[in-house]
């Protein structure tokens, strides 16, 4: 029998059970007998897992016996991405430092910066001189008003620091050339490079300062020359067209510079011969170009050919001044 007393009482967290009234079941009656009656046992409840306690003297971060501390996050491992806040976790199974694909490769970073649209007029002018269309050259000049500014600056600053290099090559092979057959004087007065560090930049910093200044004055020429023919002939469009001039013969310095970086006598002599036999030329067809463009862009009524050799020649005696007067100045 059960009473209330020792009526099994719900766990702690679960529903309690409506309070139906139980009714006495009648058992069956064999041979006549009173029915007896009883009540049903009452149904095992289900023991509720108890929390264990700690012991009264336990440590700080002790855990009970079969349970498992929670985990803290760990640190990344060396050389690993410290995990940004919302970034995404990684799949199961994928390590936190998984590689990541490969980016282009070197070749590809150049081939891409060579085909950008930034260096198109610079290309263009290159490829179609190539092809023996120089009037297409010209006119990339014309449509990029400020393709003179990077071209000229290039221009300008690698041929002063070729042409520096070269001379202080040579004074480095004056042993060399004097005294080849004497191996003991030949290395004494030969080295690789015979200008001190103060005396090289010293002649870098005029050479830049001449070229910077004889570009210019040609441009002023330029404008001046048109506008003895009644031309107006804008400084910028004059700068254009000595920049279309002048960037195929960054070819020709280049191809010297790697000669003169060569150690040896024979390679600075190589140098040498390639800049006396590939100068002229050069020079010579970067002054078509700037008389052809000249012509082809202020289609002159009469002949330009006077004004214009008479103020380049000018042109190139007033830097002869300029570069005197300075270098009076500084020594």
């Amino acid at each position: 029998m059960t009473t209330p007393e020792n009526t099994p009482q719900p766990a702690e967290g679960q529903p309690t059970p409506p309070n139906v009234p139980s009714q006495p079941e009648v058992a069956p009656t064999w041979d006549g007998a009173a029915p007896a009656s009883f009540e049903p046992f009452a149904a095992p409840m289900q023991a509720t897992p108890e929390t264990p306690q700690m012991p009264a003297n336990a440590m700080p971060g002790e855990y009970p016996q079969g349970q498992v501390p929670p985990v803290a996050p760990q640190a990344p491992a060396y050389g690993q991405p410290v995990p940004q806040p919302g970034a995404p976790i990684p799949a199961l199974g994928m390590p936190q430092g998984a590689p990541q694909p490969a980016g282009p490769s070197f070749s590809e970073q150049m081939n891409a910066a060579v085909n950008s649209e930034k260096l198109a007029p610079y290309r263009n002018i290159f490829t179609n001189l190539w092809k023996g269309d120089t009037g297409a050259s010209i006119d990339e000049g014309d449509r990029n008003s400020k393709l003179w500014i990077p071209a000229l600056s290039v221009v300008t600053v690698f041929s002063a620091f070729v042409y520096t290099f070269f001379i202080s090559r040579m004074a480095g092979q004056v042993g060399s050339f004097l005294f080849g057959g004497y191996p003991r004087l030949n290395d004494r007065f030969s080295s690789y490079l015979g200008l001190p560090a103060d005396k090289f930049f010293a002649l870098l910093f005029g050479m830049i300062i001449m070229f910077g200044i004889g570009l210019a004055l040609r441009a002023v020429a330029l404008t001046v020359a048109a506008k003895l023919r009644q031309k107006t002939y804008s400084f910028t469009r004059a700068a254009n067209l000595l920049a279309v001039a002048y960037l195929p013969s960054l070819m020709m310095i280049s191809l010297v510079f790697v000669f003169a970086l060569m150690p040896g006598t024979l390679m600075i002599r190589i140098a040498s011969l390639m800049l006396f036999v590939l100068f002229l030329p050069m020079l010579l067809m970067s002054e078509l170009i700037i008389y052809v463009g000249f012509n082809r862009q202020n289609g002159f009524a009469k002949s330009v050919l006077v004004p214009h050799v008479m103020l380049t020649g000018a042109s190139m005696v007033l830097l002869l001044v300029i570069m005197t007067i300075l270098r009076s100045i500084v020594d």
